[in-house]
């Protein structure tokens, strides 16, 4: 999918166009320019105009701190992770790319996000008419970090449904892949939650932004280490989960050794009796009884008991 979508500001509303004309009619109404999955053709139109170039997929994809943050004399630009639920509610993960300046803002991406539509809805209200490029971008940090809370409370959520069933002995092997996974999730959100912190705490030691941005930055850095600490609190459940899951299992499996074990050593004295007197030796005087037969099962049944009553003497049943 390819899309560009121009944000421009009139006297009491943002409008929207996909035309690029815009930008060099009415360049000083534009405060967006969001580019989704775009061609090199529009890639470089936008680069020829406001002279810069947008980084290689490589260098977006590095970890370097330059990499993720990094500021020009025209530009500030930011890659940053963007995880997502797709339709399958799998976690999916991606960079996007944010450059701004005083006078515009562009984002880079190659797959629709919730982000940028909710941002968009509330660009569409008027108590949200932003001053500028950068109000934009801060709206958009902080719509994000409000999804990747919901993020972290559907894992929640899934936690609670896993700990109700262990709760309730109804679990499997199933069941603990699914813990791996949420753990899995959970490593997801946290890289994506931290590679935001990073960003942030630099906008926030940088002198190139407004003070009423430096403000909302200072909060959005809060819900961050808030949210860092919800992500922690939902894996160390996870850990607690599966070690109890685990532990089930295992106390399951050593019962069905015990029970075998207990058979086996039940059964070893009558098998002992009945092999003393399955030998082949000529000369075994009690071979002559007329009881003999009823004697040696006699035997068995009682050494059977006598092992089976030791047993729940010792309180080992």
């Amino acid at each position: 999918m390819h899309e560009t979508k121009i944000y421009y500001k009139t006297e009491d509303q943002i409008k929207i166009t996909n035309n690029l004309e815009i930008i060099k009619s009415d360049k000083d109404k534009i405060l967006w320019i969001d580019l989704l999955n775009p061609g090199e053709l529009i890639k470089n139109i936008i680069e020829d105009f406001y002279d810069f170039d947008f980084k290689t997929d490589r260098e977006i994809e590095e970890i370097e701190s330059s990499s993720r943050y990094s500021e020009t004399f025209d530009f500030i630009i930011m890659n940053t992770n963007f995880a997502s639920l797709d339709s399958d509610d799998n976690f999916v993960s991606d960079i996007v790319s944010i450059m701004i300046s005083k006078d515009i803002l562009i984002t880079l991406r190659q797959y629709d996000y919730f982000t940028f539509d909710e941002t968009e809805r509330k660009l569409k209200i008027k108590h949200h008419l932003p001053r500028t490029s950068y109000d934009i971008m801060a709206l958009i940090w902080e719509i994000r970090i409000d999804y990747e809370a919901d993020l972290l409370e559907n894992i929640t959520k899934k936690i609670n449904y896993i700990s109700h069933r262990i709760v309730e002995r109804d679990f499997d092997e199933e069941l603990l892949a699914k813990i791996n996974q949420l753990q899995e999730y959970s490593m997801i959100i946290r890289e994506s939650i931290i590679d935001k912190q990073r960003i942030v705490s630099n906008i926030i030691r940088s002198t190139r932004f407004p003070r009423r941005i430096m403000e909302r930055m200072r909060i959005l850095m809060k819900d961050i280490i808030s949210l860092l600490e919800y992500n922690k609190f939902n894996f160390e459940r996870l850990e607690y989960l599966q070690g109890t899951v685990l532990g089930y299992i295992n106390s399951q499996q050593n019962k069905v050794i015990k029970i075998f074990t207990v058979l086996s050593v039940i059964f070893l004295p009558p098998t002992l009796i009945a092999s003393i007197y399955g030998m082949n030796f000529r000369y075994m005087p009690e071979l002559q009884w007329e009881a003999s037969y009823p004697i040696s099962i006699l035997l068995m049944l009682i050494s059977s008991l006598g092992t089976l009553l030791y047993f729940k003497r010792k309180k080992w049943l």
